[in-house]
């Protein structure tokens, strides 16, 4: 149609009146053309035969039903398998994720003794041990060996950080 306008010897404004009118009434056209196309799809799957297996009728006489046949099993011997099995852990590790405290370990200074304060001389830290009868307290520093084999690494006014057996350690000085 808009070539007809142009061929019959149209204006510019013509022209421009034609195709507005066309491209306005494609929208609709295009909705138009993909409902229709939606439609014969939904036809064809709904209406189309189906290729279904042919059903077949069981006899009932060729097989029986049947239960599975029952074993017998010793309770103890069943029992051994799940406490074999540490079904949830060994009683060592579950502590820990229980939350629970560890079990307590050996401590790292012997009953006799004990860090009776600590007071600062200069930039650095000194610690005073007390032992059991002995009257006189003794003076500790950084380097210095407790009594149980631990090296003293760091004092601060509430602990004390010591070295044993590798690994490092922390003394409450005060506790509350």
């Amino acid at each position: 149609m808009v070539l007809r306008f142009c061929l019959d010897g149209c204006t510019g404004r013509g022209l421009r009146r034609a195709l507005k009118t066309r491209l306005s009434d494609m929208p609709y056209r295009l909705i138009a053309i993909v409902l229709a196309l939606y439609l014969a799809a939904a036809a064809w799957f709904t209406f189309a035969p189906l290729d279904l297996p042919s059903a077949q009728a069981v006899k009932a006489a060729d097989e029986r039903w049947q239960l599975v046949p029952f074993e017998r099993v010793d309770p103890d011997d069943a029992l051994s398998v799940i406490n074999e099995g540490h079904l949830f852990g060994t009683p060592e590790s579950a502590s820990g994720l229980l939350g629970l405290p560890p079990p307590p370990e050996k401590p790292l200074t012997p009953p006799n003794w004990r860090i009776a304060g600590v007071y600062s001389s200069g930039p650095q830290y000194v610690a005073l041990m007390a032992i059991e009868g002995n009257p006189a307290q003794q003076l500790l520093h950084v380097g210095d060996s407790l009594p149980g084999g631990a090296k003293i690494l760091r004092i601060t006014p509430d602990r004390i950080s010591v070295s044993l057996n590798g690994k490092k350690r922390s003394i409450i000085t005060y506790q509350e």
